[in-house]
């Protein structure tokens, strides 16, 4: 489900088949696979589902859950108020090649909402809609539900694992925060704010999200709910039939780690501190303790495994042959292989609730946690469970739980007392949570349009511009074409088109100014901008098309949001370039990379004067983007929709391809008039963090005196390998060339290759050439290495192209 067209009435009502409607009392969304092995959100809501079916406080609740796909096995097991909605995969939009989505959790994000869309025309509605935080789920479907076209009472965000955390946990530097990042940190923070609720299990994930919160000014706190995670009950018989003696007939003692071996787990760095520990080293040979690991290996912040730094610590002859690394098993794997283990240990530098410690809380089993996040109040008032601080008392802690490691054969029962308390409690929230409706009592203000259009010569495009603009038009609404000095017969063309498209009695709506000389783009739109009075402008270049459905969501969706300045929508690229690109919200994050939005935004007339309108000195390229920069800076809010609004045509002939060769120079431009010469500032401070970003902005772009600089001459800069297909394609410039490189050859591009490859992507050569180009090489046929399935799909789809070509011509 990529796309969801359909037709506002001519009143702008939505076409709702009001007799097939049905209201959701809870629903659930969930990307990730709930069959896999223990942990993530995926097992928190295989369990949340199966309290759900089990609970007769929700017999009678119609619950929808949402997923990507979901196995026969668990859906057998739900109840049968509970449906399942499975969304699949699409990464296509319009049937075209789509840009800047982002992942595939960005794209689960895109097709959850138009799917919850396509419900909503049939007459669904929901009650509470529970997304988790990890992956920006509810990035999309906010937007639908923010126009007013998905109706939900109440929009909840579940606290797990947002990136905004899990970047400082894994001790990324800050050279990793590239425009991916920051863009999903900037959608992470959108949904924080404008959820109605964010659910949190344990205090300290609350209090942990809320302190990266407010390094961005936001609040959570006060729109906070708790609610605690479900315990896992189903094992808990099993194990009171199970009795372990305390009487070890094994050589050794096994401490068992669960978990994926990334630096947040805090495994390698728990076992560092232990083998720089003479003390802590001789009670492990004295009790003969061996760890034992189960789980993935992950990278570290420069790339490198975290298993093998782990294997490696077995140089110190006190730790030689005392760690065993299993890798990943599957639940029944890992049920069998650790079930006569002596102890576990969760080491995470910061955890919220570790599934897998749920999962073994119902045995007997000593465990080892550390102090930092929700593991401490999950396993509260429970026996044999030991807690260590890494900066205080670290050895006596660990000492501790290492000479007392010892079965607790009350915990089996306490467990059950505590799960059973918890779980009902639980199920009881979302009853209550979800009866509550949503009272909306404000009157939508209806705001007119003054539609801008600059033109020069494009008598050959207008008839279809204004054709469109003619299907939007409400009563009130003004067209004002600016004629930015065309030629005789240009102009002439341009009165003709004019009085074709709009009969007589409209042509009063109307307006050509005409100017005496060529003043570029800038000036054309902001003459006119000046020429209506409108509280609502909407730009549409003269060789370009609005989209009706996607242009009546924007409108609508100024109307309802207040706080948001100005709004656009996806750009469907057509004619030399055929593709798809998703604009982003306005954020000083990322204006400066790149631009995040097209020209066709529709902005409040207020917010166009305060900001003075686009800069008149700007004429080659990139005066949309240097206006957008200057929205983003002065703290305006641009929030894109997920609609096509804009259908823009790409020409060979056009000024942007016409000044490719003097682009650098434009860039520099853009990041000069934006935080060099700008506008007067209220403070000091402001001044000058503006000038420093300027500045740093030019350094990263890498031109200096009009040259640009290699971004690959720092040989310690780490290298970008095993990238997956879609991140790949999500690089820009040189960091895609180092990742395609890196990736796919091992190692840096020389030179030679990374300006070759550069100026292709300048020159507009599609990614998915220059990848097959490379794996063509025999260079990368020598090294005979195995790729995901997604690069060979790949390289086939170009061959086919490139046949299909040649039989052309």
């Amino acid at each position: 489900m990529s796309y969801t067209d359909f037709d506002f009435s001519r009143n702008e009502q939505l076409p709702i088949h009001k007799n097939k409607k049905c209201h959701w009392d809870i629903a659930i969304s969930c990307y990730e696979p709930l069959d896999l092995v223990t942990g993530g959100i995926g097992t928190y809501t295989r369990m949340l589902l199966e309290l759900f079916s089990s609970s007769p406080a929700t017999k009678n609740k119609k619950i929808a859950f949402f997923c990507r796909f979901m196995s026969h096995e668990i859906k057998r097991q739900l109840a049968s108020n509970i449906k399942v909605f499975e969304i699949g995969d699409d990464w296509q939009i319009y049937h075209k090649r789509a840009e800047r989505v982002g992942n595939e959790h960005d794209w689960y994000s895109w097709n959850l909402s138009h799917y919850l869309l396509s419900l909503s025309l049939q007459g669904h509605s929901f009650g509470l809609f529970e997304f988790s935080d990890y992956a920006v789920e509810a990035y999309y479907p906010l937007k639908m539900h923010r126009a007013g076209l998905v109706k939900i009472d109440t929009v909840a965000v579940r606290l797990h694992s947002p990136e905004l955390m899990l970047f400082r946990d894994n001790c990324l530097p800050g050279r990793h925060y590239d425009l991916n990042r920051f863009t999903r940190m900037s959608r992470e923070l959108f949904c924080y704010e404008h959820a109605d609720i964010v659910l949190y299990g344990a205090p300290a994930m609350l209090d942990r999200v809320q302190l990266e919160c407010n390094r961005f000014g936001v609040d959570i706190r006060s729109k906070s709910r708790h609610i605690e995670h479900p315990y896992p009950i189903s094992k808990i018989e099993a194990a009171s039939k199970t009795t372990v003696s305390n009487n070890r007939t094994e050589k050794h003692i096994r401490i068992a780690y669960v978990g994926r071996m990334e630096i947040r787990k805090g495994i390698l760095f728990f076992l560092e501190k232990i083998s720089q520990s003479p003390q802590l080293l001789s009670i492990i040979e004295d009790l003969d303790i061996v760890f034992e690991l189960f789980g993935a290996d992950c990278t570290d912040q420069y790339y490198n495994s975290v298993q093998k730094q782990i294997l490696r610590l077995q140089q110190n002859d006190s730790l030689r042959g005392r760690i065993v690394i299993h890798g990943y098993m599957s639940q029944q794997e890992l049920h069998e292989a650790t079930k006569n283990v002596n102890g576990f240990i969760f080491p995470s530098i910061f955890e919220n609730y570790p599934n897998a410690l749920l999962e073994i809380l119902h045995t007997p089993n000593p465990v080892l946690i550390s102090s930092a996040g929700g593991m401490p109040y999950i396993s509260r008032d429970l026996p044999g469970i030991h807690v260590f601080n890494y900066q205080k008392n670290f050895e006596h802690d660990v000492k501790k739980f290492f000479c007392s490691i010892r079965q607790c054969n009350d915990r089996p029962r306490l467990y059950d007392t505590m799960a059973q308390y918890n779980n009902k409690n639980l199920v009881s929230e979302y009853v209550s949570l979800s009866s509550k409706k949503r009272i909306n009592n404000s009157i939508l203000q209806k705001l007119n349009v003054d539609f801008v259009i600059p033109y020069y010569n494009d008598s050959e495009y207008l008839f279809e511009c204004l054709s469109n603009i003619k299907k939007i038009l409400q009563q009130g609404d003004k067209i004002f074409i600016v004629d930015d000095a065309s030629r005789k017969e240009e102009r002439q063309a341009l009165h003709k088109i004019v009085e074709n498209v709009f009969p007589e009695k409209m042509r009063s709506c109307v307006t050509v100014k005409t100017l005496q000389k060529n003043s570029g783009p800038s000036v054309a739109r902001n003459t006119g901008s000046q020429l209506g009075k409108n509280p609502l402008i909407q730009f549409i270049d003269s060789d370009d098309a609005l989209n009706r459905t996607g242009f009546l969501v924007s409108k609508i969706y100024l109307e309802r949001n207040l706080c948001v300045d100005f709004t656009y929508g996806i750009q469907d690229n057509y004619g030399y370039r055929n593709h798809i690109w998703m604009p982003r919200d306005s954020s000083i994050m990322t204006a400066l990379d790149e631009n995040y939005t097209h020209s066709a935004i529709l902005i409040r007339r207020s917010t166009f004067e305060e900001a003075g309108g686009f800069d008149d000195e700007l004429r080659l390229h990139f005066e949309d983007w240097q206006f957008n920069c200057k929205l983003a800076i002065e703290g305006y809010r641009g929030e894109t929709i997920p609609f096509v609004t804009q259908h823009y045509r790409v020409r060979n002939t056009s000024r942007t391809y016409l000044n490719l060769g003097s682009e650098n120079f434009s860039r520099e431009q853009v990041i000069d008039r934006t935080c060099i010469n700008r506008s007067a500032k209220s403070t000091l401070l402001e001044g000058e963090l503006i000038e420093l970003l300027g500045k740093y902005a030019n350094m990263i772009h890498g031109r200096w005196n009009g040259k640009e600089e290699s971004l690959n001459t720092d040989p310690f800069q780490p290298l970008k390998e095993n990238l997956r297909f879609c991140d790949l394609l999500n690089l820009e410039g040189n960091e895609f060339v180092q990742g395609a490189y890196g990736t796919l050859l091992g190692r840096r591009p020389d030179e030679e290759g990374l300006n070759f490859y550069a100026k292709k992507l300048r020159s507009d050569r599609d990614k998915y050439v220059i990848i097959s180009d490379i794996m063509h090489s025999q260079e990368f046929k020598n090294k005979n290495k195995h790729l995901p399935k997604e690069y060979y799909k790949a390289i086939r789809f170009i061959g086919l192209k490139r046949k299909i070509f040649s039989q052309w011509h």
